[in-house]
């Protein structure tokens, strides 16, 4: 029986994979025309200008590990992405088995099944590299190998700032099962930077001085308590919100009864409430750069998993197991709309042509690109905000004298660029650069105007030439 649960196990990892590299193939999209587009950028770019991997925003520990792949284009990230989330499948997987879980197969099918986590696998955006690294930290931690487990958890917050919040769980837990010394390694990551800190930029305490996220406001306003627990459901799907909810419900009875695993209870229940917890209160009162982006949850989502893994083990235990062929029946029927939700037609499940496709923005970037294919390759400086030019145009996308943030700053004294290009969004809501803002300047000549409507949203974009 072992041994066919674990030729499954790889037979659905292949068959995972196969999936993935179809998607790779066939679907262009980014997953996000912004950040996933910057940290592939700062992957790209960051062995011919170092000073990029230690950049806070991009988190310097994910541009270390993603560079490589980087070099092999845009594709070369979805796959690093995809390789990841293969990774916490099985991680998953074999997590469930540790916690003594029954099914622990579809805990895996579950994580695979997320309309937004298969999503977003085709994207630069740094939440897969932290879900594997939780769950395999997780995973060292039930193999009581927690100098290993303490060491990843370290390197957290350089591949997002949540990390934060997943070490400060750990230290509880070790400390409630009095292996104190543990503690220490949670310090490792921290000090590494911060001696590699002292060295290339001459500041011990850059990690606190220049952290982008250090301050209690938002540029981006604040939302309703419930804003997550409302939209958690566009990140799992329908059949695995439910059997999510149905898990939690069972684990907070289970500990009422005090029949609870509590390593179960501190690394997976409370590891979720404290994220979960936070991102509310930091959407809620507008702090620390919350934007409210339910893609956030990605982070968490093996915990989900298993979460639900708990819930559809709940739900077969209310057959009794003389029924085995209703059980099996039911089984079966339970992990077939887990597995196709995700690719039917409904408000939560994967929209091919939106989610997996190139934006509106994006299509016009490239349509202006190829009619004007002087702006590919060139060594004239360009004023720009959207980050997706620097790709398509193959530009380097922080070096000042090929390219320029497009803002007030730099408009103002524009003696070496010869190219400016406005576009509604990243111009506009980044940078604050309105169409009139850039119009009233009189040195620039409008050469090409594109607009395009997808979606139910409109994209304008236009090429000046400097005067």
């Amino acid at each position: 029986m072992l041994g066919f649960q674990k030729s499954f196990t790889y037979l659905f990892l292949f068959c995972c994979a196969i999936v993935y590299g179809i998607s790779i193939f066939f679907f262009t999209g980014t997953g996000d025309a912004g950040d996933s587009v910057l940290h592939f950028l700062y992957a790209k770019y960051a062995p011919v200008q170092p000073n990029l991997y230690l950049d806070q925003w991009a988190k310097p520990f994910f541009t270390l590990i993603a560079s490589p792949f980087a070099q092999l284009g845009f594709n070369g990230i979805k796959a690093f992405n995809c390789l990841l989330n293969l990774g916490s499948i099985y991680l998953v997987i074999q997590s469930a088995k540790q916690f003594s879980l029954k099914n622990s197969v579809v805990a895996g099918i579950t994580l695979f099944a997320m309309p937004l986590v298969y999503s977003l696998s085709f994207s630069g955006l740094t939440e897969p590299l932290f879900a594997f690294a939780s769950i395999l930290s997780i995973y060292f931690i039930q193999k009581q190998q927690n100098w290993r487990a303490a060491l990843i958890i370290s390197f957290l917050p350089f591949i997002r700032s949540e990390g934060l919040l997943i070490i400060g769980v750990i230290a509880l837990y070790f400390c409630l099962i009095k292996e104190f010394k543990y503690i220490l390694g949670l310090l490792v990551g921290h000090i590494i930077y911060s001696i590699v800190g002292v060295f290339a930029l001459g500041d011990l305490f850059w990690l606190f001085t220049s952290n982008p996220y250090a301050k209690l406001s938002s540029t981006y306003g604040e939302g309703t308590l419930t804003h997550f627990a409302e939209k958690i459901i566009y990140v799992v799907g329908l059949p695995i919100y439910i059997l999510f909810i149905l898990g939690l419900l069972t684990q907070i009875i289970r500990i009422i009864r005090n029949r609870s695993n509590r390593s179960f209870n501190y690394l997976i229940i409370l590891t979720f409430l404290i994220f979960f917890i936070a991102h509310t209160l930091f959407w809620y009162f507008g702090v620390f750069n919350s934007m409210g982006l339910i893609r956030v949850f990605i982070c968490v989502v093996p915990l989900m998993a298993l979460i639900a893994l708990s819930g559809f083990n709940a739900l077969m235990q209310l057959i009794p197991n003389r029924r085995k062929k209703l059980k099996l029946t039911f089984k079966a029927l339970l992990i077939t709309f887990i597995f196709i939700f995700p690719f039917l037609k409904n408000p939560a499940a994967i929209n091919w042509n939106k989610d997996l496709s190139l934006s509106v923005d994006q299509i016009l970037v490239e349509e202006l690109l190829k009619e004007n294919v002087y702006l590919k390759n060139n060594a004239e400086c360009m004023l720009y905000a959207h980050p997706y030019i620097s790709l398509v145009a193959d530009k380097n996308h922080f070096n000042p004298k090929i390219r320029k943030e497009l803002n007030i700053k730099n408009l103002e004294n524009m003696s070496d660029v010869s190219y400016v290009i406005w576009d509604n969004w990243f111009s506009v809501v980044e940078q604050g650069i309105t169409k009139e803002v850039v119009l009233s300047h009189s040195n620039l000549k409008q050469i090409a105007t594109l607009s395009k409507e997808l979606n139910g949203r409109i994209a304008e974009i236009i090429l000046f030439k400097v005067n």
